[in-house]
């Protein structure tokens, strides 16, 4: 147990497969500029049980560890966490989001630190003012249970957490680290390990999941790996997995299963449940081959899978001159209440560095804002993280990164 220090966060700034299509002028509001003291890299933002902001910094911060903060929806910072990465016992860079528990605690996970073996990562709540860590990975042999749970929990209607770490369970030929777990924890910290990856020949259950667990309407949790699968010069393009609460594991698709890896390659994003029942997710890369500036692997897709495997590719990105629509979409998607899908690119739009796009559950494609619209950049560059909706606004942040500027977070009118 640690006591919290909250802290004031220090402000640079404060700003009171059909054809894709550009909107006009979206409103975006940017309500809060990071600087290095704060930390980098903000990561997806939940909007708490009193109405506030609650997001974490994955990297610096005042203690090299990363961070935590609380601001209301206009940007006022009301308190902050900063992990010590000069002393991690207590787990450093928190590289998922919070998720809240219906009695009011927050839960996390750590990237790295804890007092497991090589530092691989924590489970942790807040509660009354403190930072609790309930888990530290790689506490058995050979990281066993798991080691790096890069993204964050998924509360299940059980009451119980369920997530993933990115290393550890088993040793596979791509690593000697492991290719990573899902399991599931108990608010008091007991943890189980479901699953441990590249279990099956060659890899093809997949391996490094990504993006958090999403449950479905059967009670089963669905997600993505990075890699996995077949294609890809062996070791696998990705996959899409169902998983049942006791273990057992389906690989429901794999990437690079069309020519030129068109259905997408390397689903970072992980997934969203749609209204309708059906789920849908990003492709890093994959898409059109020929039209991506960045790289020979294409630019991206946006597709739609249901709980059954059936597999559609909604979207392919850059699809417009010089990326236009946008690239390499890295975070979750959102349904809004008006059932349309929104998420982010982290690079491409109208002046390179990323944008925040709709579309609907049929694949019509919009742009909605392209950063970097403002004087130096003030409204932020290269959105890696996911977007939540409240009153009208999306909220979300920039990270930053590719024009050495601070990350943000913003808020955009969808009037």
């Amino acid at each position: 147990m640690r006591n919290v220090r909250f802290m004031n966060f220090m402000s640079i700034g404060l700003l009171c497969v059909m054809t894709p299509v550009l909107a006009s002028a979206q409103s975006l509001t940017t309500l809060f500029t990071f600087n290095q003291i704060d930390g980098n890299d903000p990561g997806t933002l939940l909007l708490g049980a009193n109405g506030n902001l609650y997001g974490t910094m994955r990297q610096d911060g005042a203690e090299l560890g990363g961070s935590i903060f609380e601001m209301t929806t206009t940007g006022q910072v009301v308190q902050g966490y900063y992990f010590n990465g000069f002393d991690p016992a207590g787990g450093e860079f928190p590289n998922g989001g919070l998720v809240q528990a219906p009695y009011g605690d927050f839960y996390g996970t750590t990237a790295g630190g804890g007092t497991g073996g090589n530092g691989g990562g924590t489970v942790f709540k807040i509660a009354e003012r403190q930072v609790i860590t309930l888990y530290n990975f790689c506490s058995k042999s050979g990281c066993a249970d798991g080691a790096y749970p890069y993204v964050g929990l998924t509360a299940a209607g059980n009451g119980n957490f369920y997530g993933t770490t990115n290393q550890g369970g088993r040793s596979c030929k791509f690593t000697d680290n492991g290719c990573g777990t899902i399991f599931e924890i108990t608010p008091a910290g007991a943890l189980t390990t479901l699953y441990r990856f590249c279990s099956r020949e060659d890899c093809s259950d997949g391996y490094f999941p990504s993006g958090p667990l999403v449950e479905g309407r059967d009670g089963n949790f669905y997600g993505t790996t990075i890699f996995g699968g077949h294609g890809c010069e062996g070791s696998g393009c990705g996959t899409v997995f169902k998983i049942t609460p006791a273990g057992e594991l389906t690989t429901l698709y794999q990437f690079c299963s069309e020519a030129k890896c068109a259905d997408g390659q390397f689903p970072y994003a992980g997934l969203v449940r749609a209204s309708d029942g059906n789920f849908l997710g990003g492709a890093d890369q994959g898409g059109i081959v020929e039209g991506c500036p960045v790289n020979s692997f294409g630019c991206g897709t946006i597709f739609r899978i249901t709980p059954s495997g059936k597999f559609t590719t909604l979207h392919t990105f850059c699809a417009l001159k010089n990326c236009a629509d946008g690239g390499a979409p890295s975070a979750p998607l959102l349904q809004g209440t008006n059932g349309k899908i929104y998420g982010t690119a982290s690079f491409g739009g109208a002046n390179g560095y990323g944008d925040v796009f709709e579309i609907t559950t049929e694949g019509q494609f919009t742009v909605l804002y392209s950063f970097c619209s403002q004087e130096n950049c003030a409204d932020g560059v290269t959105p890696a993280s996911g977007l939540l909706e409240s009153k009208g606004l999306l909220y979300g942040t920039t990270s930053g990164y590719g024009n050495q500027t601070p990350g943000t977070v913003f808020s955009l009118s969808l009037e």
